[in-house]
């Protein structure tokens, strides 16, 4: 067999060396939403809508934003069990290819295969428990009110199930307002409801609006969550539909029996004994309803949202939505804004069960008690520590001991005055960069504008005009920009801006004057080619070599653009239309929406990878490394390498020594990526004889810092790595033996184990 060389060192092997950064939060709390597996702790969801218990104790749920089915097991791990986040569809298959979209209601029956309401497929589906999804009834995508078997069923966004005495299952047709009864065979039959209204009678007279969660009581009732009319209803095993609490269309929390009591938003229910808990969604409590109609509020505080644990009464919550009675007494409760589930104990104690609240807000401090909103632009001072820009309309400054002050603006109140530290005022302020004298600019983009701040915080207009959106070249305020989302200062003396809304790249001189680099205003693209001939869509971060390129991170094509001294703009990295996460050569690479990019001294290139969750590098050698966070994986959780989890990381620069700084944008937070071991830099060796291939085995010579633990890996593709073997480094390095087995194409790395 031939073997297809890719040459390095003169050999018909790559090898590559690193070092895996650790990344750990510098300031800010992370959480809120994500796709996080793991632990309760760890794991993330995205809207969680529902939960349902199998008879092994597994929890599931309906993590809807995140198109997925997610369990729980006993010992508390979180898994994904069909679907892959963020990707809706209407597949059927095994669970890793199915596909959902906004799936709001899950249920499981007593073998253990579950039962889904696909909400936005309009469809039934089914997974069983060797993990295959079936469409059970129901038309993908296709919605109306038909009776029939299978696919010629038709929905209106289902969203809740139950199981009946009778062993079928019965589902809230929430756009037709009915209540439907499914066979296991998928037989589709009208159980309850007529049109829109609040009308009691016999079952298929009787009306309802928006009908949402349902559930059976002791004796066989059906009570449904009548959530448009504020009301439980319940449907008799005679078939006649009565009110049983709440009153039709009157809001109000107010605790009492049948009709004086009221609800905001009734959701889901569940079953203890002969009681009912609910969720009542607006009023942003859990209530209790015995059989007789008598509603009690168990846990929150009416008509007060928030995320507090602690006594149910001072527990506050928002917008609580799925609920499940355990079997050991607990009730836990899916917050669907909040991305995250709490559990009231049998002691009455509301407490965070999985997931993590978003440590979003405004708050100076140390660490974890800093609050950022949606931090997006970072730069690294002069004087130590890095600059932040977030949208509370601020710039703030964090000391590498991670002390978080603000240097000016005002938090929440966006405006345009130019003045000094908390007496200027942004409007969203996105990135910023600075000189090095330490001024710095700021792309204040809804105000239109490029802002200066002097080093005693004095804040001037620069450039733009306040909230005159347009295209036009120009010297000072009379130049107009659209949305301007990236800055950054040169070693030319020259500020560049990239004019995100008009899919342009400007530059400003030391006198003022506004010209256009490359692109042509409000003309999208991703053409190559000199000055204006090329186009951009959307580009946003800018970063600087130390040959002279400009780089530019052309967000909306997914591409690294770069433009040379004379103006010429090339596709770098990526290729524009097609996302993805693949590391490779910079053709073969892809990225989603890469936002942040940063150059470190020795010209390696340094990319949030926004939508991938991801930091990559480009290294010299222009290869496509991920060294942070797991393609798909959206979490806040520190680590080494893919151990670390980000959640839209927009912002990222770099210092001379080397170490990151990301504006972990989901997260609400600031992280710090450094290499783990000082001095700890590897390499193979590339004397000759020292590399070389005999006898079927390529051998090379590793050397770094001595006593560190180094991972060899192979790759037939720059994707998927095997470990070889683990060697602790000598003075003089180790010898690295490795055979060939005759492929056509073999790479190696090394890295650092921490």
């Amino acid at each position: 067999m031939r073997t297809t060389c890719i040459l390095l060192f003169g050999l018909c092997l790559s090898a590559l060396a690193e070092s895996q950064y650790a990344f750990t939060n510098l300031a800010g709390l992370p959480g809120g939403p994500g796709s996080a597996d793991g632990s309760l702790a760890v794991a993330r969801f995205r809207g969680p809508y529902d939960l349902t218990a199998d008879s092994q104790g597994n929890i599931y749920v309906a993590d809807r934003l995140n198109s997925l089915i997610r369990k729980i097991s006993p010992a508390g791990l979180v898994t994904t069990v069909a679907g892959v986040a963020g990707q809706s569809g209407t597949n059927d298959g095994p669970a890793a290819l199915a596909r959902f979209s906004e799936p709001s209601g899950v249920v499981a029956d007593a073998e253990g295969n579950l039962y889904v309401a696909d909400n936005y497929n309009h469809t039934i589906r089914r997974i069983s428990v060797a993990g295959t999804v079936t469409t059970l009834a129901g038309a993908p995508e296709v919605q109306d009110d038909t009776d029939g078997h299978g696919s010629q069923a038709r929905f209106s966004y289902p969203s809740s199930l139950a199981f009946g005495p009778d062993g079928h299952l019965y589902v809230t047709d929430s756009y037709n307002h009915r209540i439907r009864r499914v066979t296991l065979q998928g037989m589709v039959t009208t159980f309850a409801g007529s049109s829109r209204g609040s009308a009691d009678g016999p079952a298929l007279e009787a009306q309802f609006r928006s009908p949402d969660g349902l559930a059976f009581d002791a004796v066989g009732n059906l009570v449904v969550a009548d959530t448009g009319n504020h009301t439980l209803r319940r449907i008799s095993l005679a078939g006649q539909v009565t009110t049983l609490a709440g009153s039709a269309g009157l809001t109000g929390a107010a605790d009492g029996t049948g009709e004086n009591a009221r609800f905001n938003g009734p959701t889901r229910l569940a079953l203890d004994g002969t009681d009912l808990y609910v969720t009542d969604a607006f009023n942003h409590s859990l209530r209790r309803v015995t059989s007789a109609g008598e509603v009690s509020t168990v846990a929150g505080q009416p008509g007060v949202s928030g995320y507090v644990d602690g006594p149910a009464a001072a527990a506050l919550f928002d917008g609580p939505n799925g609920i499940l009675h355990m079997a050991n007494g607990e009730v836990l409760v899916s917050e669907w804004s909040g991305h995250f589930i709490r559990k009231l104990s049998t002691n009455g104690q509301v407490s965070t069960f999985a997931g993590l609240p978003a440590g979003a807000g405004f708050a100076n401090g140390t660490g974890t008690e800093a609050r950022f909103q949606d931090p997006s632009g970072v730069w690294v001072s002069n004087t130590g520590g890095v600059t932040v820009v977030d949208r509370t309309h601020t710039l703030r400054h964090i000391t590498a001991s991670g002390v978080t002050t603000t240097l000016a603006g005002a938090a929440w109140l966006g405006g345009t005055n130019d003045g000094v530290g908390p007496a200027a005022r942004f409007r969203v302020p996105v990135a910023l960069a600075g000189s090095p004298d330490g001024t710095l600019f700021v792309a204040d983009q809804n105000n239109h504008v490029i802002r200066k701040v002097a080093p005693d915080l004095t804040v001037a207009t620069l450039a733009g005009g306040h909230g005159v959106a347009g295209a036009v070249d120009a010297t000072g305020l009379a130049a107009r920009f659209r949305s301007p989302m990236g800055v950054l200062f040169a070693p030319d003396g020259l500020l560049y801006v990239a004019d995100t809304g008009n899919h342009t790249l400007r530059k400003i001189g030391a006198d003022g004057q506004v010209t256009t680099l490359a692109g042509l205003s409000g003309s999208q693209g991703s053409k190559d080619g000199f000055a204006s001939a090329a186009r951009f869509r959307g580009p946003r971060g800018l970063a600087w070599d130390r040959e002279g390129f400009l780089y530019v991170a052309d967000t909306e094509n997914h591409t690294i653009r770069r433009v040379a001294t004379n103006g010429n703009v090339t596709t770098w990295a990526g290729k524009a239309g097609e996302p993805g996460a693949t590391d490779g050569f910079v053709s073969a690479a892809r990225f989603n929406r890469p936002t942040g990019i940063a150059v470190d001294t020795a010209g390696n290139v340094f990319i949030a990878d926004r939508n991938n969750h991801l930091i990559r590098m480009i290294d010299t050698n222009w290869m496509v490394t991920t060294i942070g966070g797991s393609a798909g994986r959206e979490g806040g959780v520190d680590g080494v390498g893919s151990a670390a989890l980000f959640s839209n990381p927009e912002g990222i620069a770099v210092d001379a020594q080397g170490s990151l700084y990301i504006a972990d944008t989901g997260n609400h937070r600031v992280v710090h990526g450094t290499l783990p071991l000082a001095g700890g830099e590897l390499s193979f060796a590339n004397a000759v004889g020292m590399t070389r291939v005999t006898e079927g085995v390529f051998r090379t010579w590793l050397q770094g810092a001595s006593g560190s633990t180094v991972a060899v890996e192979a790759s037939a593709d720059l994707n998927q790595w095997t470990n070889l073997q683990n060697v602790v480094l000598t003075a003089d390095g180790v010898e690295v033996a490795v055979p060939t087995y005759n492929t056509p194409s073999l790479f190696l790395r090394a890295r650092v184990v921490p």
